[in-house]
């Protein structure tokens, strides 16, 4: 009897968390397709700190976790395991860490989120992609009817999140041409880093030049030309 409540005492006190099952993910698409729900995958490393606040903030929170866990099947997949390796090319997922993946069960991405972001914001994303709200897809089809800036903005990181770096760069040199993105040299900045990311350091350079014009008391735009004069 003393074993059996202290076993009811414990499930009362156990805080609520997402439930990641050992599974691999054909069989998580498998298992979903049965439950009529969806797989989320967190893509994560050992050594990454937002990994962890991920986990802290946003997995263990209870509202958050009953939410996931109601319509998902959910794995955790370290990025520098063989496994994770494989993955990690199976669904171009860059080393961007943390990145929370969101499959159909079929296997087709949903869409990811990439680094970590306010709860209430992380929240808003996944129960917006999980009613197939605001995805990379809605965001692409909307931009036919939609020139507005501001959705190029979010397109382009899009891009830059699956690795397509070249894609990204048209987007962002279309937003130096904007006021409410043009002013502190952010746009030159990404673009120069998304040249370096595929090794055309002059371009990266040039941009990079072109940040520091625009904001020469950013520290951080100096360190990175200094980084790039180096290579």
């Amino acid at each position: 009897m003393k074993i059996l409540f202290l076993i009811l005492l414990l499930n009362i006190f156990v805080f609520p968390q997402v439930k990641f099952s050992q599974i691999n993910i054909d069989s998580a698409q498998s298992l979903a397709n049965n439950e009529n729900k969806k797989v989320l995958i967190d893509y994560f490393t050992d050594w990454c700190i937002p990994c962890k606040e991920l986990n802290k903030y946003i997995f263990e929170d209870s509202t958050i976790s009953e939410y996931i866990n109601q319509h998902y099947i959910c794995l955790r997949i370290n990025a520098e395991k063989d496994y994770g390796s494989i993955i990690g090319k199976k669904l171009n997922l860059q080393k961007m860490y943390p990145t929370v993946i969101l499959l159909a069960s079929n296997g087709n991405e949903i869409d990811r989120i990439v680094g970590l972001i306010p709860v209430e914001g992380y929240f808003q994303k996944i129960k917006d992609y999980t009613e197939d709200i605001n995805t990379f897809t809605q965001l692409l089809e909307k931009e036919k009817n939609d020139d507005s800036d501001s959705l190029k903005y979010q397109i382009a990181i899009k891009y830059f999140e699956r690795g397509n770096f070249e894609t990204a760069i048209h987007y962002y040199k279309y937003l130096t041409k904007s006021e409410m993105f043009n002013s502190d040299g952010d746009i030159y900045y990404k673009i120069g880093y998304d040249y370096s990311l595929i090794g055309n350091i002059d371009k990266a350079k040039e941009y990079i030049r072109k940040a520091i014009n625009k904001n020469s008391s950013s520290k951080y735009y100096k360190e990175f030309l200094e980084k790039l004069n180096n290579e």
